[in-house]
């Protein structure tokens, strides 16, 4: 009885040290877990911004090309954080830099920079340096991107546009028209980036 009686302490001894093992490993096991799905989200997210600067580099290849105007969507991924991320185009005069997104041996490049504190991404735009985004301008003769109505002068029920100046600080979200803009009274390259201003925010 006594062998038996020992035993059965010996078991109420071991009891606390399993089951504290069994908590450390569960732990262990929910931390693994959630960090891996922390790191599928973050590649998700980035794999959207990525798919998004993809598809606006090429459209504004396009149209810089005067080969027709294009539609395109611009949304923040969630993980992102808009007071903390922005998506612009910049221009750079560091020949490492451009050679290495661009090629060759240009001294000078135009780029489509994405940053945020925890991902930054750059993409070489093949469109010239001398490139602007004009406001609209109804004064000027002729108008500059003045093709798709604006606010003031929409037909109830159809879409109206702001024009924004992709050149100019961060390239707000929203669905976009670009179109070359043709001005026979100088030779600068523009091109107009109409966005949907009675959806914004819908």
């Amino acid at each position: 009885m006594a062998f038996f009686k020992h035993l059965g302490d010996k078991g109420q001894e071991e009891a606390p040290f399993e089951l504290l093992i069994a908590v450390i490993v569960m732990g262990f096991v929910i931390v693994m877990g959630i960090n891996a799905i922390f790191t599928l989200n973050r590649e998700q997210c980035q794999g959207d911004i990525e798919k998004q600067m993809e598809s606006i580099k090429s459209s504004l290849e396009v149209v810089a090309r005067g080969e027709g105007s294009q539609n395109i969507s611009y949304s923040m991924p969630s993980c992102f954080g808009e007071k903390d991320a922005k998506l612009q185009i910049v221009e750079r005069d560091d020949p490492q830099t451009c050679s290495y997104y661009c090629g060759g041996n240009s001294y000078n490049c135009i780029l489509l920079s994405f940053s945020a504190p925890s991902y930054n991404s750059l993409k070489c735009l093949k469109i010239s340096n001398a490139i602007t985004f004009p406001q609209r301008n109804t004064n000027n003769v002729p108008p500059i991107c003045n093709v798709l109505p604006s606010e003031s002068d929409h037909q109830p029920g159809e879409p109206y546009f702001e024009v924004v100046d992709w050149r100019n600080g961060a390239i707000p979200q929203g669905r976009y028209t670009l179109m070359k803009e043709i001005n026979l009274y100088t030779s600068q390259p523009m091109i107009c980036a109409y966005i949907r201003s009675d959806t914004r925010g819908n």
